[in-house]
């Protein structure tokens, strides 16, 4: 076998090695950060380091989310950190992806592709493709023939007594001579194995992805003005050319007359929401007790997403082809900065109603979640505006939005967000109106400081509508920080993450 084949092959048995000790019986914590080390490493041995921008991007996405991992361990990170892997292999596979959609296909075009490129390159197997093949064919045309035997197996055992018990005393002599085989393996630990191996191989066995690289060189980020062909006639008057009708869906004029009057329409209605918000949201709110903030919220949240997604179908139908070098598109760029410059307002307005929440209820996932959402928006609607002023295609919209929520998304997980609510919602000037309950179903990490603020476990439960316990706060507090130490004793120094380290010498030197 060559170098070229054995290496990957060697550093994908000696990675599901070390992925079953680092991960067997433990919890995530700095074992990720060592393995992620392991798996950038072994692909810089087999491919080297390419200086190509997304792939250095997923690189040091993964290698930054495992260090926030081992540092505060949140779901939000790991769930993060799965996605920026998947994505990282894509890279591993071609580096030269300009976006992450390409590298999200060509990550799974890979995973599909890996049985084959591992059973190929394994040496007991090379030049074994005969004998493959003829087991494969004796297996095929055995298949009928046993289901026939277990049909009259079937029936005999059911209609003979004796035949019955001497099936099962063979049965039986059989399962007490294999019993101590299985006992030993365990097959749990063969399959965490192989998925370990699995993991390591989807990024160290390198397939052919071309096909998916060229689709994605097609694609343009400007839009070209597509000119149709005239077809030249013969007649005896000299020769006449004419445009077929069927290539004339829709006129440009007529399109642009639609466009014009839909955008006009619908920034008429947007204004009007606009104005009753900026009224009513940003001067003139006022709390009272009934009032449904979260509704108040939600509403705006989901009227913002149902705009913003009707903006970009409206744009990208009416700006996708000959309507941007239309003589008289200026009327029609202009309502449609308008209708971004209107839906910016919108976002405001959203923020506006998500600081409200906050300041009478405290921090929370969903409020949090709000707000990156919204710079995400934000950040569409430039580029929105970026692609009608200057003449940009889908692909544009699509490289640079899928680029800027993926960092927006990794630059959010590396927070330790359980700590910035409990800190935040224990030091709120409504502290005594703050959920205890909702504290008390973050991560073990936040223990320590709702026993720095005890007093919020004598709350009433009436407050209790994040969840529902059957005994006291104090009750639950107790067992969830007995739980929590027995735990945390339980597994090795793999498990370690900074958090939860700190919240176990808290309770153990108190």
């Amino acid at each position: 076998m060559k170098k070229s084949q054995l290496l990957p092959l060697g550093l994908t048995v000696i990675g599901a090695v070390l992925f079953n000790y680092l991960f067997w019986d433990e919890l995530i914590g700095v074992n990720l950060l060592i393995f992620t080390v392991i798996i950038l490493l072994s692909n810089i041995a087999i491919s080297g380091f390419a200086k190509k921008p997304i792939f250095m991007m997923n690189s040091f996405s993964l290698f930054i989310l495992a260090v926030a991992i081992s540092l505060h361990s949140s779901t939000f990170a790991f769930i993060m950190y799965v996605i920026t892997f998947v994505l990282f292999v894509g890279t591993s596979q071609e580096p030269a992806f300009k976006t992450q959609f390409y590298s999200l296909i060509a990550s799974f075009a890979a995973l599909f592709k890996l049985p084959h490129a591992i059973f190929s390159k394994f040496p007991a197997l090379q030049g074994q493709k005969t004998k493959l093949a003829f087991i494969l064919r004796f297996v095929k045309i055995s298949i009928i023939p046993l289901l026939i035997l277990m049909l009259f197996y079937a029936i005999f055992i059911n209609a003979n007594p004796v035949f019955n018990k001497f099936s099962n005393n063979i049965i039986e002599s059989i399962i007490n001579i294999l019993e101590p085989i299985f006992n030993a393996i365990s097959f749990d630990r063969v399959a965490f194995i192989l998925f370990g191996f699995s993991l390591i191989g989807w990024v160290l066995y390198k397939m052919d992805v071309h096909k998916i690289l060229g689709k994605e060189s097609n694609n343009k980020l400007n839009i070209n003005r597509i000119r149709k062909k005239r077809i030249q006639i013969n007649k005896n008057a000299g020769n006449a050319y004419y445009k077929p009708k069927f290539l004339l869906s829709l006129g440009l004029k007529s399109e642009f007359i639609s466009a014009v009057i839909l955008l006009s329409l619908v920034n008429v209605l947007l204004l009007i929401v606009n104005v009753i918000d900026v009224k009513w949201v940003w001067f003139g709110f006022e709390y009272s007790e009934g009032f449904d903030l979260k509704q108040f919220v939600h509403e705006g949240t989901y009227l913002l997403i149902i705009s913003i997604l009707l903006s970009m179908l409206i744009m990208l139908y009416y700006f996708r082809r000959n309507l941007n070098f239309y003589p008289k598109k200026n009327l029609l760029q202009k309502l449609s900065y308008v209708w971004i410059a209107q839906n910016f307002i919108l976002v405001v307005s959203v923020v506006i109603r998500n600081l409200h929440y906050i300041t009478y209820w405290g921090l929370a996932y969903k409020r949090i979640g709000v707000f990156i959402f919204l710079i995400a928006v934000a950040f569409g609607l430039v580029t929105l505006y970026v692609k009608i002023k200057h003449k940009k295609s889908f692909y544009y919209l699509l490289k640079v939005n899928s680029l800027a929520i993926f960092i927006i998304l990794v630059l959010s997980s590396t927070m330790n967000w359980d700590g910035i609510i409990a800190k935040h919602n224990l030091n709120h000037q409504l502290k005594d109106h703050m959920e205890t309950s909702f504290l008390l179903s973050m991560s073990d990490k936040v223990l320590p400081l709702i026993d720095k603020h005890d007093y919020i476990l004598d709350q009433s439960t009436e407050l209790n509508t994040y969840r529902y316990y059957s005994d006291s706060y104090w009750d639950y507090y107790n067992r969830r920080v007995k739980s929590f130490m027995v735990k945390y004793e339980k597994h090795s120094w793999f498990s370690w993450n900074l958090a939860d380290w700190r919240a176990y010498e808290y309770y153990k030197n108190d």
